[in-house]
């Protein structure tokens, strides 16, 4: 069982920005260790771990058409709703790439256009919050940025459908 005073403690951690993505991730799993999952504090310190900010952002390009096919695009019902998700729970690299999206990321939607060449970018916004569906899916709260324009960049290395880069890689090839 946790402290009150423990518990505010993590809390002020996990609301510093201080920590490092992996840093975040030793920590969550020290914390969450120690508690039971009855325990009063456990649901809380979840959410606060899921939703806290990292010390690294990251540049994540996401493919939006399942199968590769336009015609199935996602990214026009994710911007109406504030949303972006990944369900091909087939690719479990994908997945595991997937959650480790975090708040103050920057997600841009991406296709690739001229195979092993060039990609187009459709747009772009931040990660303001995780959530999950009843069913336990991963669900990543956004702020879409409204310019629309699509523009075309070299592909650099994003043949998946979900590929993190560290910022400060993307700047120096760009």
């Amino acid at each position: 069982m946790m402290t009150a005073d423990q518990r505010m403690k993590v809390l002020k951690i996990l609301s510093s920005s201080s920590l490092t993505r992996t840093g975040l991730e030793a920590y969550r799993e020290r914390i969450l260790d120690m508690l039971a999952e009855d325990d009063p504090s456990y649901a809380e310190l979840t959410r606060a771990f899921d939703n806290a900010v990292p010390s690294d952002s990251y540049l994540v390009f996401m493919g939006f058409c399942p199968g590769a096919n336009f015609a199935r695009r996602q990214d026009t019902r994710w911007r109406t709703l504030g949303i972006c998700e990944f369900e091909f729970d087939q690719s479990e690299t994908q997945v595991r790439r997937f959650s480790t999206i975090r708040v103050g990321d920057q997600i841009i939607l991406k296709k690739r256009e001229i195979i092993g060449k060039t990609m187009k970018l459709y747009g772009h916004g931040k990660v303001i919050g995780v959530d999950y569906t009843a069913e336990g899916r991963r669900v990543l709260k956004m702020a879409w940025h409204p310019d629309e324009t699509i523009i075309e960049v070299p592909l650099m290395g994003c043949n998946s459908t979900v590929n993190l880069k560290k910022t400060a890689t993307v700047l120096r090839i760009l």
